[in-house]
């Protein structure tokens, strides 16, 4: 449509009078830019409010025959259709998969700085994240130790003894408990398989089970199902029925001893009956037992007192309420709680090296004894060691818990990372726990 400027006064015309093509001859003045093949459904009624400048008020209803071509109306640059523009032009909208369109360092395909909480490439963590499974791979500063794999990444349930590391914690299986006897020894994984190691021909393999609870002595080994249930694998003799049981430990004083916390905590005591420890078990409930080679045990009374039995060496132990108790050959030691919670007591023989060394200060959580000397952990889980035994030195690792060999030398413990270390044990490789 054209609007003339000139004046046809013959024709009685205006200054600024429109002309209207004839029907059918749309010949607009307007220079359409798109390259679109569109179909125009023409319904201008186009008003000229400035002579010689045409401001055109376009109603045109466009239907766009070519979609490939279509214009959104807005500044695209990204040369997508039917997509969001790309405003930081980095090639990428935000239906590309841009998760910051403002940001033309932030893209799909851009490199991902870690440590600077921005997500450069949009995979959703801060680093390179190739299997996506929310953690981002090591070598580019995460914590995801094969980042081809979803299955693998720190969280992930540790499937125990498979030769995987899940969690990447940098062991096989995480450990849940250890127990250990000069070069024999058993962890329940978090599986709750038991796996023992070491000189391990007569116990190996245990039962198959969920268990929460192992202990071993002398090519014997016992464990407390998560049903409460008593198994048993190698010389060990028949456990008791019954239950369920909690607590379960053993020791070895020229025959072999088991006892565990049976119904109320009532200790039930089996084996070799040489020192007592089995006939005269007292029926106080308790929630804890400890053993010494020296035909002794004792027990924590579920009031918090100290309770022994026995034939052997033992003093008198001290009065109050207690925590965690341990024995060693000749002596004993106990966590205190109540208003002196976290503090030491020993007692035995006035010379014993258990009673000598040990630590006037700190504040102890648990504690494990051995054939001669005690361990014990601090809130933060670092452990200290005292008495006598071949090797004793602590190690720098932090623990979730500890336990002592009660019958010859040595110490096993499962870190705050899940994984065994054991120390202080004369038997070389044979220590080492399956990673």
């Amino acid at each position: 449509m054209r609007t003339i400027g000139v004046a046809l006064l013959a024709s009685g015309c205006l200054w600024g009078a429109e002309l209207k093509d004839p029907p059918g001859t749309d010949d607009e003045s307007d220079i359409d830019t798109d390259t679109d093949t569109d179909t125009d459904i023409d319904t201008d009624t186009d008003t000229d409010t400035d002579p010689g400048t045409d401001t055109d008020i376009d109603t045109d209803t466009d239907i766009d025959t070519d979609p490939g071509t279509g214009h959104t109306g807005l500044a695209e640059t990204s040369g997508h259709t039917g997509l969001p523009p790309d405003w930081d032009r980095d090639g990428f909208s935000t239906g590309d998969g841009d998760c910051d369109d403002g940001n033309g360092a932030v893209n799909p395909l851009a490199t991902d700085v870690v440590g600077d909480v921005l997500d450069q490439n949009c995979d959703g963590v801060d680093g390179f994240d190739g299997d996506a499974d929310g953690a981002a791979a090591n070598w580019s500063g995460g914590s995801d130790c094969d980042d081809t794999s979803a299955a693998v990444a720190p969280g992930v349930t540790e499937v125990a003894y498979d030769g995987v590391d899940q969690d990447c914690d940098g062991a096989d299986q995480e450990w849940l408990t250890v127990a250990s006897v000069g070069s024999l020894s058993a962890g329940v994984a978090a599986s709750g398989e038991v796996i023992t190691w070491g000189d391990d021909r007569q116990v190996a393999p245990f039962p198959v089970g969920v268990f929460t609870e192992v202990t071993v002595q002398h090519q014997a080994a016992c464990a407390i199902s998560d049903l409460g249930d008593i198994v048993c694998a190698g010389t060990a003799p028949a456990p008791p029925v019954g239950g369920p049981f909690t607590g379960i430990g053993s020791t070895y004083d020229g025959g072999l001893v088991f006892c565990a916390l049976g119904v109320y905590g009532v200790p039930s005591c089996w084996g070799d009956d040489l020192s007592g420890l089995v006939s005269l078990a007292p029926s106080t409930p308790m929630q804890q037992i400890a053993f010494s080679r020296a035909s002794s045990a004792c027990g924590i009374t579920t009031v918090g007192t100290i309770e022994c039995w026995g034939t052997g060496f033992m003093e008198e132990p001290p009065f109050g309420q207690f925590v965690d108790l341990a024995l060693s050959f000749d002596g004993g030691c106990a966590i205190r709680g109540g208003a002196q919670a976290g503090t030491l007591e020993c007692w035995g023989s006035p010379d014993t090296p258990t009673l000598l060394y040990a630590p006037t200060v700190g504040a102890w959580t648990s504690i494990a004894g051995d054939d001669g000397a005690m361990c014990a952990l601090d809130e933060d889980g670092a452990v200290e060691c005292w008495g006598a035994g071949p090797g004793l030195v602590a190690p720098d690792s932090h623990f979730r818990e500890i336990s002592g060999s009660e019958s010859m030398p040595g110490f096993c413990g499962v870190t705050t990372e899940g994984v065994v270390e054991c120390w202080a044990v004369p038997c070389g490789i044979n220590c080492v726990p399956p990673q």
